[in-house]
């Protein structure tokens, strides 16, 4: 049997086998699921589908939009409340820190969502390979799928227990993580003038743009970074330069 047939048939199956389902979903969620095709949606990538009426109304991109937002939220408040004496400017860029891509996909893998997901083997591929948006987008439309089937306190607990509590605030106060900058020092230090970030791809619809890019120094290309702006992208390059030329 063929890679895509078999992780098609392990989809259909699961969808089916609705209180496997709703158990499975409730040990992630953190409370008893009313409604598992909600979170059969959330895991259930635009590849899983061929018609493209289903990749809209069946995958995990609408409630992406949703906890994408609910996220930002509880994610800004708690740092609105840990932080008072700190300025908008320095709150966002901590919130940019916490909900980063690549720091979601690593959340993401630790629940296991990808071996739960409708998905396309190729795209399944991907994803376990480096596909941060990926595995980033599962779980906040996890989130999204938490805030329908049960409240916005509900999807405020699994965010504060999943994700939060696992950010030390205190060590994330103190980082300058400003890649771009540092970068930016290093190269100048070195009698380097020629420093760029090329846009190597821009992905996906109008509202949900990805972008990639890449590190140009001289004529030497480093580190590539994706994410849902340019400047994510490449603060995400530059990081990755930096780890390449052993300065992390």
């Amino acid at each position: 049997m063929k890679p895509g047939i078999l992780n098609r048939l392990t989809g259909f199956l699961f969808s089916r086998n609705s209180n496997s389902a709703k158990n499975g979903f409730s040990k992630l969620a953190g409370y008893p699921v009313r409604n598992a095709d909600l979170f059969i949606q959330a895991l259930s990538h635009r590849s899983y589908f061929d018609d493209p009426a289903d990749q809209l109304s069946k995958s995990n991109e609408r409630l992406e939009f949703l906890g994408d937002a609910i996220l930002d939220s509880v994610v800004a408040e708690h740092l609105f409340r840990t932080f008072p004496d700190k300025d908008e400017g320095f709150l966002s860029k901590k919130r940019d820190q916490i909900v980063n891509g690549r720091i979601l996909a690593e959340f993401s893998k630790d629940l296991g969502l990808l071996d739960l997901m409708n998905i396309s083997f190729q795209a399944k591929k991907r994803a376990a390979c480096d596909s941060p948006k990926l595995l980033a987008d599962a779980l906040e439309a996890f989130i999204g799928a938490i805030f329908l089937d049960h409240s916005f306190e509900m999807a405020r607990k699994f965010i504060n227990s999943r994700i939060l509590s696992s950010v030390d605030l205190k060590s994330l106060a103190d980082q300058d993580n400003n890649y771009k900058s540092i970068l930016l020092e290093m190269v100048q230090s070195e009698g380097i003038s020629d420093l760029r970030y090329l846009c190597i791809s821009e992905e996906g619809p109008a509202h949900r743009k990805e972008y990639t890019m890449q590190v140009k120094i001289d004529e030497d290309l480093y580190g590539i970074g994706r994410g849902k702006s340019k400047k994510d992208a490449e603060q995400i390059a530059a990081y990755e330069t930096l780890k390449m030329k052993n300065q992390l």
